[in-house]
């Protein structure tokens, strides 16, 4: 089902995003948020295909390789974020992954609920059984 798209005021969707125990630095518009780390597309696309994006963000990313700025589309998710630069005038594509590369410790709740703790920053989610039950079904 499409979601609606609603305006957010940029500098409370930046705040929200900067209070995230996962990102280190939001960098600015020419600038890639870190932590982050190049990723190929298989990975891209394996990290994509978990859900819409809460936000995204169109930035012109200062890319040294090539000695000029570069458009971009950074989109945050809550654990995390992803980040495609482009050329126009290359076929090829930049991709990274913006955070916390999270190593989970996992604690099985009462009701079979799974809790996940990130060793690293912290970071806390939590799978609940019905959708673990939907994930071996698919």
């Amino acid at each position: 089902m499409p979601e609606k798209l609603v305006y957010v005021k940029p500098i409370e969707v930046k705040n929200e995003i900067m209070s995230r125990k996962w990102l280190n630095n939001y960098g600015s518009y020419n600038h890639i948020p870190e932590p982050y780390l190049k990723i190929d597309e298989y990975t891209f696309a394996d990290i994509a295909k978990r859900g819409s994006p809460d936000y995204f963000e169109f930035r012109m990313v200062s890319s040294i390789e090539k000695g000029k700025y570069l458009p971009a589309y950074v989109y945050w998710y809550d654990d995390g974020g992803l980040m495609v630069m482009f050329d126009h005038n290359s076929p090829l594509m930049e991709f990274y992954h913006i955070g916390c590369l999270h190593e989970f410790d996992e604690e099985i709740g009462d009701k079979g609920d799974h809790n996940l703790t990130c060793k690293v920053c912290g970071y806390k989610d939590i799978i609940y059984d019905e959708e673990i039950i939907a994930m071996k079904s698919e």
